[in-house]
């Protein structure tokens, strides 16, 4: 895969514009933009910790791959059993959402097919 850019966000949610920039930019995808910017969002809210952002490409895809802390923080606030519908909202937007863990940092990958 050919990389196209990459980056870290912090903690303030007033950077999601910009990433949410820096995705269409290279892309050109509205979907991924939009589900990026869900993942990133959910990121700032549960984890606050700063978050890694890559984009490639090959001759069929895109992929985003952001990956930062998995601690939950803030999950507690919820009534037991309301959860949201970001992840539903992102699967829908994206061919392929890929979770995994690693050592304490969770890594979303997001692939679209062009």
């Amino acid at each position: 895969m050919a990389h196209l850019d990459q980056w870290t966000i912090g903690t303030n949610p007033k950077e999601l514009s910009s990433s949410r920039s820096r995705i269409f930019t290279a892309t050109g995808n509205r979907e991924l933009m939009l589900a990026g910017n869900e993942i990133l969002s959910n990121g700032i809210e549960h984890s606050g910790q700063e978050q890694h952002v890559a984009i490639s490409k090959n001759q069929h895809s895109f992929a985003l791959t952001i990956s930062g802390s998995g601690t939950k923080r803030g999950m507690h606030m919820r009534p037991s059993g309301e959860r949201g519908r970001g992840l539903q909202l992102v699967q829908a937007l994206v061919d392929r959402l890929i979770t995994t863990s690693t050592g304490g940092i969770l890594i979303n990958t997001l692939v679209v097919y062009r």
